[in-house]
């Protein structure tokens, strides 16, 4: 079988070896004809549903590199509204209650540092960090506080070691694939002082396979990966894993238009709470 980008992977089913095509037709993940996937959507698709043994580390850096590429392009527009810099004010504030007077804040995937600002304006020193070199470029047009320190970082790549009161990271931990999520959550309990705050949001569909399907292909092809979780107990768990416990969950669904005219279902979850002295 010959693809646009050459990509030669078998997998295995039940014994038996089939074509990447057939195996992902019988399992309703593709509804066009494989050659007219381009390569960011096939990594997604792979990466999605099968474990990463069977993919090489190539793709698994071109699918990272397929979603910083999409936010340094989004960079000057990203978070206005009619020219306006929106944040959600409700979410703000209640993570701010969970913290002390003062302190330091990891903003953890800052964007253009519409959330470092409003950290700032409520009295932290706020430690703004994002993968996008144009996100931090936008974060320094806008204008920072002198509060806001802004730092290039992959948060695969966190070095923090017990500095931070709370660590908010809003729309950014949905960018990882589910394998890599535990090394880093264990990167944000070190950076967090013992009874630390943290919000984080997870992306959980109900249909399975079905969703993963929306989530490889019609997100893909912005060039942004979205993992999402089958259950809610899945990033719960992993979170109470890492030394975490979890204080409040507020869910948000929304209904995205999928590519055959129906509506999917997505339940985003936001995970609130605090750092406790133990990893388990």
């Amino acid at each position: 079988m010959q693809f646009h980008y050459r990509i030669k992977i078998k997998i295995a089913i039940h014994g038996m070896v089939r074509s990447i095509q057939d195996r992902l037709a019988a399992e309703c993940l593709i509804t066009r004809p494989l050659t007219r996937l381009s390569a960011i959507d096939f990594y997604a698709i792979i990466l999605l549903r099968y474990p990463c043994k069977e993919v090489q580390m190539q793709e698994i850096t071109a699918l990272y590199n397929s979603s910083l590429a999409a936010y340094n392009r989004l960079a000057p527009t990203y978070g206005l509204k009619d020219g306006v810099e929106i944040i959600n004010e409700d979410l703000a504030r209640s993570f701010v209650t969970m913290l002390p007077p003062h302190g330091r804040v990891l903003d953890l995937g800052c964007g253009p540092g519409q959330y470092s600002r409003y950290f700032a304006s409520q009295g932290y020193d706020v430690e703004a960090v994002d993968n996008s070199p144009a996100m931090i470029e936008e974060l320094h047009r806008r204008g920072a506080s002198t509060k806001v320190t802004a730092r290039c970082l992959d948060m695969r790549q966190l070095d923090y070691n017990g500095s931070f009161v709370g660590v908010f990271a809003l729309a950014s931990l949905i960018h990882l694939r589910q394998e890599d999520l535990p090394a880093v959550l264990a990167s944000i309990h070190a950076a967090l002082v013992p009874g630390g705050a943290f919000l984080a949001n997870f992306a959980i569909s109900d249909q399975g396979l079905r969703f993963e399907r929306l989530t490889a292909t019609d997100y893909a092809r912005s060039g942004r990966f979205f993992q999402h979780y089958k259950t809610i107990d899945i990033p719960r768990r992993m979170l109470e894993k890492a030394g975490f416990r979890i204080d409040r969950i507020d869910i948000r669904i929304v209904r995205p238009m999928l590519s055959d005219g129906t509506r999917g279902y997505t339940e985003w979850a936001n995970f609130m709470g605090m750092s406790t002295n133990y990893n388990t």
